[in-house]
């Protein structure tokens, strides 16, 4: 309401007692050099309602001289639903990269699992194919008429090999 503002300070009205003191520092030293760090600047900071109640606002103070007389005006838009939205996307930012590296974490443990599974069991698999296959590479050594046996044996020798070094690999 309009009777309960007039005749108080601006200060006393809207600025909270955190800043009251830089506040009457800016004002002195205006008066002193008539600079203001503060002046024809767009900031956000915080206001006291009528309660006394801390919220957000956006303030613009312009310095007037008008027929003599030297006066500001000042600009106050209220920003608590912005704030209150930029909280919320900055919580949903947070909370989309800790679901993301959550996401890389249990990839990279899915793919520590698969390596161990392919090594220890396809290659323990791979490695007594094998032995066996050179046990009966042996045994059939001296039978006359198996050199085809025999070539088939390396071959297959040399495939488990490659499967082998694939598996170690992977």
């Amino acid at each position: 309401e309009k009777e309960e503002i007039i005749g108080r300070s601006m200060a006393d009205a809207i600025v909270p007692m955190a800043y009251r003191e830089r506040h009457k520092k800016g004002l002195l030293h205006y008066l002193k050099t008539g600079h203001g760090p503060l002046l024809n600047k767009l900031i956000e900071i915080t206001a006291i309602n009528k309660d006394g109640t801390e919220f957000p606002v956006e303030l613009a103070i312009i310095p007037v001289k008008e027929n003599g007389n030297e006066f500001f005006c000042s600009f106050i838009q209220d920003i608590t639903e912005r704030k209150k939205s930029e909280e919320k996307l900055r919580q949903s930012h947070e909370q989309l990269r800790q679901l993301a590296s959550h996401l890389q974490d249990v990839r990279e443990e899915e793919q520590k699992r698969i390596a161990r599974e392919v090594h220890d069991e396809l290659g323990q698999q791979l490695t007594g194919l094998k032995m066996d296959v050179a046990w009966i590479f042996k045994k059939i050594a001296g039978i006359q008429e198996s050199g085809s046996i025999q070539e088939r044996l390396k071959e297959m020798t040399s495939l488990l090999d490659s499967a082998v070094k694939t598996i170690r690999k992977i």
